[in-house]
């Protein structure tokens, strides 16, 4: 694990988010990897659990309502505290990379352990509502599934819950990202990272897809893809994404809050000098 990151000299510098990008995972990539296997740590207990749930309903004989539902039902609710352990690291995770976008040195276990002091309770808390959201996703949807009632207002009250979950999701990695950049109240925080999920809804749901559905899909798909899984996400996968969401998150900030409010700012940690357009 690389324990330092280095401040870039200004003429070596990207002058776009977009070359930015290219130039950490070109440059920085055990910066990647090192997001990844911190985050990886904090999410063994969430990996536990979903991984002998899946092997439990892969393995079992009766597929009964009877059989599956409490499964599902207390597996998803013991995850829930879960959620809340693994967006602690992934808000810590974050503050790295934010350091790392706008080119400022750190030492990364002490800014990672400091940054979990700064933000724990409240990045804890936003992990604990995703994972309630995502307990009433499961259990709700699995019990609607057997309930014998017309498909459409099953579908829509399925698709409500799935709604809530995916707002809530994005709305984290927002909240992780104002977290670490402004000083701003819990609530404030709260309402920013929903409206920011709302504003950039496209990138928002193309997101969502890539980083959460595809992987999620290959582990339902299964039960032998779950270890291979699990190790693209803990090696690699979870830094490329936090990498994205980063990026764009500050790209957007720039542009809706950063040039009327906090011009300095503004590109920052790019050359700003006959900066070409992203």
């Amino acid at each position: 694990m690389k324990f330092k990151r280095k401040v870039k000299e200004f003429d070596k510098l990207p002058k776009t988010r977009k070359q930015q990008f290219k130039d950490i995972l070109k440059n920085d990539f055990a910066l990647i990897v090192d997001i990844s296997l911190l985050q990886g740590l904090f999410s063994i207990p969430l990996i536990v659990i979903f991984s002998v749930l899946i092997f439990m309903l892969t393995n079992l004989n009766d597929y009964s309502l009877e059989t599956i539902y409490p499964l599902v039902f207390y597996f998803s609710l013991a995850s829930i505290i879960f959620f809340g352990l693994r967006n602690m690291a992934r808000n810590a995770t974050s503050g790295l990379l934010i350091k790392r976008i706008y080119n400022e040195g750190c030492f990364i276990i002490p800014t990672f352990w400091n940054k979990i002091k700064e933000n724990g309770l409240k990045s804890f808390f936003v992990g604990l509502f995703e994972g309630i959201c995502f307990f009433m996703f499961s259990s709700f949807t699995t019990y609607l599934i057997y309930l014998p009632i017309k498909e459409i207002p099953k579908g829509l009250a399925i698709g409500m819950l799935a709604l809530l979950f995916f707002f809530t999701t994005l709305a984290k990695e927002y909240f992780n990202s104002f977290s670490n950049i402004y000083e701003l109240k819990f609530k404030d925080l709260l309402k920013n990272s929903y409206l920011f999920t709302l504003l950039c809804f496209p990138f928002s749901l193309l997101y969502f897809l890539c980083s959460i559905i595809i992987p999620v899909g290959l582990i339902m798909l299964s039960q032998y893809l779950v270890l291979i899984v699990v190790m693209i996400l803990v090696l690699f996968y979870d830094g490329f994404w936090q990498l994205i969401i980063s990026l764009y998150s500050i790209k957007k900030f720039d542009k809706y809050i950063n040039k009327d409010n906090y011009p300095d700012y503004v590109d920052k940690g790019l050359q700003k000098d006959n900066k070409e357009e992203c």
